[in-house]
Parts: C-alpha cells; structure tokens; sequence
C-alpha cells in the first residue's frame, strides 16, 4: 500500500510497512533524502562505541545491523514526517501496486475519483 502526499502540483508517493533502501544503506539512504541529523546522530553514535565502549569491531557491526533495523522500521514514517514538515498533505492511498511507479500511474489515470473522496 502506498500513500499519495501533494503539495500544489508535486507528488511523492510513501510506501507503508518496512523499508528496505533505509535498511540496506543506513547513512546514505538518508543523506539522499536530505536528513542529515539522522546522518550525524548516526555517525556519532558508531564513532563513540568504536573509539570508547568497544574493545572489538563485533560490538560496532552489531551497533550497525541495530541501526539497520531501526532505519529499515521506521524509513517510511521519517519520509512522512520530513514531506509533512514541507507542506505536503495526505491526498490518497493506493494499494495494490508494489512500484511506487505504478502506485503513481494509477493514482495519475484515476484523478477524477480521487478528487471525490
């Protein structure tokens, strides 16, 4: 399921549930989608366990696939978050579709419905 937020004439599509970019590239997902306190808080949390709480590179990894997970949990609900703050609003939910592409193009060939609702 994804969720259609609109600000004047620009769309972005959310997807809701686990995401999986977030999850696979932590620190570089965010610095694309332009977070860059989440990336310093990361960053600073891995450099302090490294340097003062670590006595082995097990405990860094372990720290990082933690923060994997949490950035792969809660991704979506960050982008939500950050396109609100933007002045985007919630227009529309489109389920059905696994691309954000696709949600997109149904959401585009449907507008008249939508505006209905």
């Amino acid at each position: 399921m994804h969720n259609i937020y609109k600000n004047g004439n620009n769309l972005v599509v959310i997807k809701n549930g686990l995401c999986w970019p977030a999850f696979f590239f932590t620190v570089f997902w965010a610095l694309v989608h332009e977070m860059k306190n989440l990336v310093i808080i990361t960053i600073s949390l891995l450099v302090v366990v490294h340097i003062f709480l670590s006595e082995n590179n097990a405990d860094t990894i372990s720290l990082y696939f933690l923060i994997a997970i949490v950035y792969g949990v809660i991704g979506n609900l960050l982008k939500k978050k950050k396109y609100e703050s933007l002045g985007y609003s919630h227009d529309a939910t489109v389920s059905g579709y696994f691309f954000e592409s696709d949600a997109l193009n149904h959401y585009d060939a449907n507008k008249n419905y939508w505006q209905y609702m």
